[in-house]
């Protein structure tokens, strides 16, 4: 019954999620089958090493060249440094060095509104949201993968949940917009509230599951722009800092294409896509998103 998280875990939820994409992308490793990818957790390690398996001389020749050229990969806390005449001057980090590079890119997730307050406090603000995982009834397949798909339920609420077999458990969700939430410090046990409303649920929609045992629970954080689409834009003080987020942790299955899109902007190859700019949100902080345009009197 922790309150809050580790140091080891605030820097980015990071660490299991940014580490291994980060590293997945550096060696070009096949991530179609990861464990992530699936719901058989208990066949990670199998699914890995098919994935491992997949990478081609050519793919190591080119990750080896990276580390030979003076590539390095850091898992440090970072601060930025002053913005002086609308450039970011440096990166302090959390081992006392000092970074400094002609441009740099966040990528925070639900922290990006703390490190840039000033600039996006009123547009990223991190939410509460309770995930929990029931026993499926002793006996019955009908709520394995195998029988059942993936499904959302678009009510006064959003729920939605994934189905169960014999590795984690029946998956549900209330994927409504919860109380605004502090990553770092907010208290990460599941409420009484929550896990009767999903209890709730589950009797009014899977009668057979209305006695079902809780297995576990988490309580996560969703970062959503206030449309609901990426923001992929300069910082509007400091033009060679970039900020990437409001995307919830979809960026990671889209990481190939959303990288190559991000770069191409950096690197001045492309302009800034008025469709992921910080403008948009100028004269407007109460867009509709993606989710509630299919709510009941939505638009």
């Amino acid at each position: 019954n922790q309150k809050g998280m580790q140091t080891a875990q605030q820097f980015g939820a990071a660490s299991s999620y940014g580490k291994k994409y980060a590293l997945g992308n550096l060696f070009l490793i096949d991530d179609t089958a990861d464990a992530d990818s699936t719901n058989s957790h208990g066949k990670a390690a199998q699914l890995v090493n098919k994935a491992k398996a997949k990478m081609t001389e050519d793919q190591l020749k080119k990750a080896i060249d990276f580390v030979k050229k003076g590539g390095e990969y850091k898992q440090l806390a970072v601060t930025p440094g002053k913005i002086i005449n609308n450039q970011l001057s440096e990166l302090v980090l959390s081992d006392g060095s000092k970074l400094q590079a002609d441009s740099y890119i966040f990528a925070c997730g639900p922290w990006l509104s703390k490190i840039f307050p000033d600039a996006l406090k009123n547009i990223i603000q991190p939410t509460r949201q309770e995930v929990f995982f029931f026993g499926t009834p002793y006996g019955d397949s009908s709520f394995f993968e195998s029988n059942m798909p993936v499904w959302v339920d678009f009510g006064k609420r959003l729920w939605y949940g994934i189905p169960g077999a014999d590795w984690r458990g029946f998956k549900v969700a209330d994927d409504t917009r919860g109380v605004k939430f502090d990553p770092t410090t907010g208290d990460r046990t599941a409420s009484k509230s929550g896990i009767s409303s999903a209890r709730k649920y589950l009797a009014k929609r899977f009668p057979a599951m209305k006695d079902a045992p809780l297995l576990e629970s988490r309580v996560c954080q969703y970062e959503n722009s206030p449309d609901g689409h990426y923001i992929i834009d300069q910082h509007p003080g400091a033009e060679n800092t970039w900020v990437v987020g409001g995307g919830s942790g979809h960026g990671f299955k889209l990481g190939p294409a959303l990288g190559e899109f991000v770069a191409d902007r950096v690197i001045g190859k492309k302009e800034v896509d008025p469709f992921f700019a910080l403008s948009r949100f100028d004269n407007d902080l109460k867009k509709k998103t993606q989710f509630n345009s299919f709510l009941p009197g939505g638009s």
